[in-house]
Protein backbone atom coordinates (compact mmCIF):
# COMPACT_ATOMS: atom_id res chain seq x y z
CA UNK A 1 0.00 0.00 0.00
CA UNK A 2 1.64 3.59 -0.74
CA UNK A 3 1.90 5.26 2.49
CA UNK A 4 -0.61 7.67 2.02
CA UNK A 5 -4.60 7.19 0.34
CA UNK A 6 -7.36 9.03 -0.17
CA UNK A 7 -10.69 7.37 -1.30
CA UNK A 8 -13.03 10.47 -2.36
CA UNK A 9 -16.46 9.95 -3.78
CA UNK A 10 -19.04 11.54 -5.20
CA UNK A 11 -17.84 14.41 -7.38
CA UNK A 12 -20.53 13.72 -10.24
CA UNK A 13 -18.43 15.76 -13.03
CA UNK A 14 -20.51 16.70 -15.91
CA UNK A 15 -19.54 18.13 -19.38
CA UNK A 16 -20.20 21.24 -17.59
CA UNK A 17 -16.85 22.53 -16.08
CA UNK A 18 -15.87 23.85 -12.29
CA UNK A 19 -12.68 25.56 -12.43
CA UNK A 20 -12.64 25.80 -8.16
CA UNK A 21 -13.61 22.20 -8.41
CA UNK A 22 -11.34 21.13 -10.79
CA UNK A 23 -8.09 23.51 -8.86
CA UNK A 24 -9.34 21.56 -5.53
CA UNK A 25 -9.39 17.80 -7.07
CA UNK A 26 -5.65 18.71 -9.01
CA UNK A 27 -4.23 19.20 -5.76
CA UNK A 28 -6.04 16.64 -4.07
CA UNK A 29 -4.88 14.05 -6.85
CA UNK A 30 -0.95 16.01 -6.48
CA UNK A 31 -0.76 15.22 -2.80
CA UNK A 32 -2.02 11.83 -2.16
CA UNK A 33 0.47 8.84 -3.53
CA UNK A 34 -2.49 6.68 -3.80
CA UNK A 35 -6.22 7.79 -4.46
CA UNK A 36 -9.31 5.13 -4.75
CA UNK A 37 -12.77 6.67 -5.91
CA UNK A 38 -15.35 4.90 -4.78
CA UNK A 39 -17.91 5.92 -6.95
CA UNK A 40 -19.33 8.65 -8.81
CA UNK A 41 -16.23 10.27 -10.39
CA UNK A 42 -18.81 11.38 -13.25
CA UNK A 43 -22.55 11.25 -14.00
CA UNK A 44 -23.96 9.32 -16.59
CA UNK A 45 -27.51 11.02 -15.79
CA UNK A 46 -26.09 14.21 -17.40
CA UNK A 47 -23.63 13.29 -19.80
CA UNK A 48 -21.98 10.05 -21.98
CA UNK A 49 -18.99 8.72 -21.15
CA UNK A 50 -17.53 10.03 -24.35
CA UNK A 51 -18.83 13.50 -24.02
CA UNK A 52 -17.13 13.28 -20.31
CA UNK A 53 -13.94 11.94 -21.80
CA UNK A 54 -13.95 15.04 -24.30
CA UNK A 55 -14.85 17.61 -21.63
CA UNK A 56 -12.47 20.06 -20.22
CA UNK A 57 -12.31 17.34 -17.20
CA UNK A 58 -10.03 15.59 -18.97
CA UNK A 59 -6.70 18.00 -17.80
CA UNK A 60 -7.21 15.95 -14.15
CA UNK A 61 -6.45 12.75 -16.21
CA UNK A 62 -2.45 13.25 -16.04
CA UNK A 63 -2.74 13.58 -12.56
CA UNK A 64 -4.86 9.79 -12.12
CA UNK A 65 -3.94 7.33 -14.05
CA UNK A 66 -0.39 5.96 -12.47
CA UNK A 67 -2.11 6.39 -8.96
CA UNK A 68 -5.82 5.73 -9.00
CA UNK A 69 -8.00 2.63 -8.41
CA UNK A 70 -12.09 3.29 -9.88
CA UNK A 71 -14.56 1.65 -8.26
CA UNK A 72 -17.57 2.35 -10.42
CA UNK A 73 -21.04 3.71 -8.48
CA UNK A 74 -24.77 4.07 -9.74
CA UNK A 75 -24.03 7.61 -11.93
CA UNK A 76 -20.62 5.70 -13.83
CA UNK A 77 -21.64 1.98 -13.48
CA UNK A 78 -19.46 -0.33 -15.59
CA UNK A 79 -21.41 -0.85 -18.38
CA UNK A 80 -21.13 3.24 -19.12
CA UNK A 81 -17.23 3.40 -19.23
CA UNK A 82 -15.54 1.76 -21.74
CA UNK A 83 -11.48 0.75 -22.16
CA UNK A 84 -10.74 4.16 -22.69
CA UNK A 85 -11.58 4.30 -18.66
CA UNK A 86 -7.30 3.22 -18.54
CA UNK A 87 -6.74 7.07 -19.74
CA UNK A 88 -8.27 7.92 -15.71
CA UNK A 89 -7.21 4.49 -13.50
CA UNK A 90 -4.36 1.71 -12.76
CA UNK A 91 -7.94 -0.29 -12.95
CA UNK A 92 -11.31 -0.09 -12.35
CA UNK A 93 -13.86 -2.54 -10.50
CA UNK A 94 -17.29 -3.21 -7.93
CA UNK A 95 -15.04 -3.43 -4.79
CA UNK A 96 -11.48 -2.86 -3.20
CA UNK A 97 -10.24 -4.32 -0.54
CA UNK A 98 -6.90 -2.22 0.73
CA UNK A 99 -4.81 -2.87 4.24
CA UNK A 100 -4.56 -0.55 6.40
CA UNK A 101 -2.28 -1.99 9.39
CA UNK A 102 -4.10 -4.83 11.01
CA UNK A 103 -7.48 -3.59 8.84
CA UNK A 104 -8.87 -4.58 5.79
CA UNK A 105 -11.00 -2.04 4.23
CA UNK A 106 -13.80 -3.03 2.08
CA UNK A 107 -14.44 0.00 -0.39
CA UNK A 108 -17.69 0.38 -2.47
CA UNK A 109 -20.29 2.76 -3.09
CA UNK A 110 -22.75 1.29 -1.71
CA UNK A 111 -25.80 1.43 -3.90
CA UNK A 112 -26.14 -1.66 -4.99
CA UNK A 113 -26.42 -2.98 -0.90
CA UNK A 114 -29.17 -0.17 -0.49
CA UNK A 115 -31.40 -1.45 -3.35
CA UNK A 116 -32.84 1.69 -3.86
CA UNK A 117 -34.45 3.51 -6.91
CA UNK A 118 -31.15 4.30 -8.63
CA UNK A 119 -31.11 0.64 -9.73
CA UNK A 120 -34.86 1.03 -11.22
CA UNK A 121 -33.83 1.59 -14.98
CA UNK A 122 -37.58 3.28 -15.71
CA UNK A 123 -36.35 5.37 -13.37
CA UNK A 124 -32.93 5.94 -14.92
CA UNK A 125 -34.79 6.69 -18.98
CA UNK A 126 -36.76 9.49 -16.81
CA UNK A 127 -33.65 10.92 -15.47
CA UNK A 128 -32.07 10.96 -18.56
CA UNK A 129 -35.06 12.43 -20.64
CA UNK A 130 -36.29 14.96 -17.78
CA UNK A 131 -32.34 15.99 -17.41
CA UNK A 132 -33.17 15.84 -13.72
CA UNK A 133 -30.09 15.47 -12.69
CA UNK A 134 -29.63 19.04 -13.25
CA UNK A 135 -32.52 20.27 -11.12
CA UNK A 136 -31.07 17.84 -8.50
CA UNK A 137 -27.89 19.49 -8.23
CA UNK A 138 -29.45 23.08 -8.37
CA UNK A 139 -31.95 21.56 -5.39
CA UNK A 140 -29.11 19.99 -3.60
CA UNK A 141 -26.94 23.11 -3.64
CA UNK A 142 -30.12 25.00 -2.85
CA UNK A 143 -30.58 23.01 0.63
CA UNK A 144 -27.11 23.37 1.76
CA UNK A 145 -27.13 27.12 0.94
CA UNK A 146 -30.29 28.04 2.72
CA UNK A 147 -30.28 25.11 5.27
CA UNK A 148 -26.08 24.56 5.87
CA UNK A 149 -23.64 21.47 5.44
CA UNK A 150 -24.72 19.80 7.94
CA UNK A 151 -28.60 19.32 7.71
CA UNK A 152 -27.91 18.64 4.15
CA UNK A 153 -24.91 15.76 5.40
CA UNK A 154 -27.75 14.28 7.82
CA UNK A 155 -30.25 13.52 4.92
CA UNK A 156 -28.66 10.31 4.06
CA UNK A 157 -28.51 8.71 8.28
CA UNK A 158 -31.54 6.34 7.50
CA UNK A 159 -29.80 4.95 4.15
CA UNK A 160 -25.96 4.99 6.48
CA UNK A 161 -28.01 2.44 9.12
CA UNK A 162 -28.49 0.05 5.85
CA UNK A 163 -24.75 0.11 5.84
CA UNK A 164 -23.64 -0.44 9.46
CA UNK A 165 -25.73 -3.37 9.48
CA UNK A 166 -24.22 -4.98 6.24
CA UNK A 167 -20.51 -3.77 8.06
CA UNK A 168 -22.17 -6.81 11.33
CA UNK A 169 -21.64 -9.24 8.74
CA UNK A 170 -17.79 -8.69 8.07
CA UNK A 171 -15.43 -10.55 9.52
CA UNK A 172 -14.15 -8.58 12.71
CA UNK A 173 -10.92 -7.34 11.45
CA UNK A 174 -12.83 -5.70 7.70
CA UNK A 175 -14.49 -2.05 8.10
CA UNK A 176 -16.91 -1.35 5.33
CA UNK A 177 -16.32 2.05 3.48
CA UNK A 178 -18.93 2.96 0.76
CA UNK A 179 -20.32 6.11 -0.22
CA UNK A 180 -23.83 7.52 -2.14
CA UNK A 181 -25.43 8.82 0.60
CA UNK A 182 -23.31 12.04 0.74
CA UNK A 183 -23.40 11.49 4.30
CA UNK A 184 -19.88 11.37 5.74
CA UNK A 185 -19.80 9.16 9.00
CA UNK A 186 -16.74 7.67 10.56
CA UNK A 187 -17.89 5.08 12.95
CA UNK A 188 -15.49 2.54 13.46
CA UNK A 189 -17.45 0.71 16.69
CA UNK A 190 -19.75 -0.39 13.77
CA UNK A 191 -16.33 -0.97 11.37
CA UNK A 192 -18.07 1.60 9.31
CA UNK A 193 -17.21 4.77 7.25
CA UNK A 194 -18.88 6.87 4.74
CA UNK A 195 -16.43 9.14 2.35
CA UNK A 196 -19.28 11.75 1.88
CA UNK A 197 -19.12 14.13 -1.31
CA UNK A 198 -17.24 16.91 -3.15
CA UNK A 199 -19.43 19.45 -4.25
CA UNK A 200 -21.16 22.29 -4.05
CA UNK A 201 -17.65 23.94 -2.61
CA UNK A 202 -17.64 21.22 0.32
CA UNK A 203 -15.29 18.17 0.13
CA UNK A 204 -14.97 15.42 2.48
CA UNK A 205 -12.49 12.22 1.93
CA UNK A 206 -10.71 8.94 3.60
CA UNK A 207 -7.38 9.67 4.47
CA UNK A 208 -5.50 6.46 4.97
CA UNK A 209 -2.07 6.63 5.97
CA UNK A 210 -0.43 3.61 6.82
CA UNK A 211 -3.36 2.38 9.81
CA UNK A 212 -4.18 5.57 10.72
CA UNK A 213 -7.64 6.42 9.49
CA UNK A 214 -8.82 10.61 9.29
CA UNK A 215 -12.22 11.69 7.86
CA UNK A 216 -11.23 14.71 6.37
CA UNK A 217 -13.54 17.58 5.43
CA UNK A 218 -12.44 20.49 3.83
CA UNK A 219 -14.26 23.67 1.72
CA UNK A 220 -13.01 25.11 -2.03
Amino acid sequence: MAETTAIISDTHLTAKFDKAKFEYLKTLFSKYEEVIINGDFWSYYSCTFDEFLKSKWNALFPFMKAKTIYIHGNHDREKWCDERIDRLCLSAADSYMLQAGDTNLLVMHGHKIAGDSIQNEMYLKIQRFLNIDKYNYTAQGGLIRFFGYDFYAHLGQKMNAVYKKYAGTLLQNEVLVTAHTHSPEFSLQDRYINTGFINYGFASYLKVTNDKLQLCKERY
